[in-house]
């Protein structure tokens, strides 16, 4: 499997040069409607966009499909536990904004690096832990 460091030097699937995830496998966990997952997908990824929410899932697929670069991506209505189950397993793993959503935040991330492939990454962010932020974002 490709090294994501192998690929930050060249010259980009996505045009513009940058990074370049040609031959990777990623997934966006939470996806939602898709714009992480979209602009993996440009920068060459074979990507699939998870979300437990269906709706979001459904207006992921109907976006996606307007641009050629981003028509392969595979959404699917599921949460990150089934990938794990099913053996599932990326070069790239992508949680942002997901875990303060999660009841148990230690076995989401642990399923989260579960998908990893040897030599891949994991990578997530999350708000600021303040009043302020909780209320913007998840109340």
């Amino acid at each position: 499997a490709p090294r994501i460091s192998s690929h930050a030097e060249g010259g980009g699937g996505g045009g513009g040069g940058g990074l370049d995830l040609t031959g990777m496998r990623a997934v966006d966990i939470g996806c939602g409607g898709g714009l992480l997952s979209e602009s993996l997908a440009r920068l060459g990824a074979s990507v699939v966009g998870v979300d437990p929410t269906l709706k979001a899932i459904e207006a992921a697929r109907t976006h996606a499909v307007i641009d050629p670069l981003t028509a392969s991506i595979e959404y699917r209505n599921t949460v990150v536990e089934e990938l794990v189950a099913a053996g599932e397993s990326f070069d790239l793993v992508c949680g942002l904004e997901v875990v303060e959503h999660t009841t148990d935040p230690d076995e989401f991330v642990a399923n989260c690096a579960a998908l990893v492939r040897p030599g891949g990454a994991l990578v997530m962010s999350t708000i600021n832990r303040n009043t302020k932020s909780y209320l913007m974002a998840i109340a």
